[in-house]
């Protein structure tokens, strides 16, 4: 098992203490194809696309694109039909599916 099979400490960001010597590296093919599921563990679709930010000599992946259908949002503006873009910091764990943060409404 890698770095990415264990999820961050509860409460923790993906990139909390990512910054830096040490940080992780996920590379774009590891992401596309990945199931992705919310905190309950319900499924949300499949991770189609990523968009992401020059950061130096890098790119940094700042959002991916997921859910039924999403892969329309390449041939218009908004994602359709169930797609949506989840940002990186709604990000909790990448293994071994992505699992998105519970939504401050869901925390109580």
């Amino acid at each position: 098992m890698g770095p990415l099979d264990q999820p961050p400490p509860l409460g923790a960001t993906m990139n909390a203490g990512r910054a830096g010597a040490g940080a992780a590296t996920v590379r774009l093919h590891e992401l596309l194809g990945r199931v992705v599921v919310d905190s309950a563990g319900q499924r949300v679709g499949r991770v189609v696309d990523a968009a992401a930010d020059p950061w130096g000599d890098e790119l940094r992946v700042t959002a991916l694109l997921v859910g039924p259908s999403a892969w329309r949002t390449r041939f218009g503006p908004q994602p359709s039909d169930g797609g949506r873009w989840v940002r990186w910091e709604e990000i909790a764990a990448l293994a071994p599916h992505v699992v998105l943060q519970a939504a401050r409404s869901e925390e109580g």
